[in-house]
């Protein structure tokens, strides 16, 4: 064997080790490549559902704000609306001549049990409560005192060491404070959710 076939032998026996050790070289690269995609394949879909995750939780809190939000304004908008009743009903008595005097009416026969020293009323009333008085026999017994503001209908009974509000604003209060639970059932119940 000469020179050269030896040559071309090693050469040809190089070529195959060089390509055995390229194959081998872009398996092992193949290998790790597979391996390298499949975990970022992993790590991408694990970011995918952590951030679908956050997202969610972002949006059952946003929806949760809104409920309440929601709520929150329902609740207003039917105190406003319960608000806005007792002022039509005390704005109705006071604007009705009869009803307002069937009001006083009553507010005497409250104090009739235990009669007063006097009774402050508005000086535009002091003539229909001294009528109420007369024809209920008190007339003589209880002074009547327009002393209060126009603003106030209604009276004031002074006895010797107390006094009874009997204003249209306080039976108003009186009659909202007693109705409350009923009212607030109504309104306010959890038939909404």
């Amino acid at each position: 064997m000469g020179t050269e076939e030896l040559k071309a032998t090693v050469l040809e026996e190089a070529a195959v080790e060089a390509a055995a050790l390229v194959d081998a070289a872009t398996a092992a690269v193949a290998e790790r490549m597979g391996k390298e995609r499949q975990l970022l394949e992993e790590l991408t879909a694990l970011r995918i559902a952590e951030h679908r995750a956050e997202k969610s939780r972002e949006v059952a809190a946003r929806t949760a704000a809104l409920r309440i939000e929601l709520r929150n304004g329902i609740l207003a908008r039917k105190q406003e609306w319960l608000s806005s009743l007792f002022q039509e009903v005390q704005q109705k008595i006071q604007g009705d001549p009869e009803q307002y005097a069937s009001f006083l009416e009553h507010a005497i026969e409250q104090v009739q049990g235990e009669l007063p020293d006097s009774l402050d009323c508005r000086s535009r009333d002091r003539e229909l409560v001294s009528d109420i008085l007369e024809r209920r026999g008190l007339g003589d017994r209880i002074r009547v005192n327009a002393v209060l503001p126009d603003t106030t209908p209604g009276l004031v009974a002074h006895y010797s060491e107390a006094e009874l509000d009997l204003t249209l604003n306080e039976a108003c209060a009186r009659l909202r404070d007693t109705s409350a639970l009923d009212v607030a059932h109504l309104l306010f119940g959890d038939d909404e959710q």
